[in-house]
């Protein structure tokens, strides 16, 4: 059980340390790879509404890649939380320590 323990504190780490490490100020938070139509350029996140939230299940493709979910979850971040590159960028780190918790949980179950 040790082993467990361990190893979800080495899961959590190593996918959350890359975003820390990367996180600086003077980078502007923002990388250029795909944040311009994920974030700055997005109107669709910009308001949660019906129509949003249809266009996100059935034309939601930015940059060839459909993803409802992410859509979701981007526009409750910036209806709640604001659209700064920090918050996005905190918000995203904590998606992905979820994801490792849950995706751990699900291994140690199948065992």
């Amino acid at each position: 059980m040790a082993f467990v323990g361990w190893s979800t504190a080495f899961l959590l780490v190593a996918s959350l340390l890359p975003f820390y490490m990367s996180r600086s100020p003077d980078r502007g938070y923002l990388m250029n790879w795909d944040d311009d139509g994920n974030f700055a350029l997005n109107g669709r996140i910009r308001e949660l509404s019906i129509e949003n939230m249809k266009w996100y299940w059935t034309d939601g493709v930015i940059y060839f890649v459909w993803e409802p979910i992410s859509l979701i979850f981007k526009a409750l971040v910036f209806r709640f939380l604001g659209s700064t590159a920090p918050v996005n960028y905190d918000a995203n780190v904590f998606l992905h320590g979820v994801n490792v918790l849950l995706s751990r949980t699900l291994v140690s179950d199948v065992r």
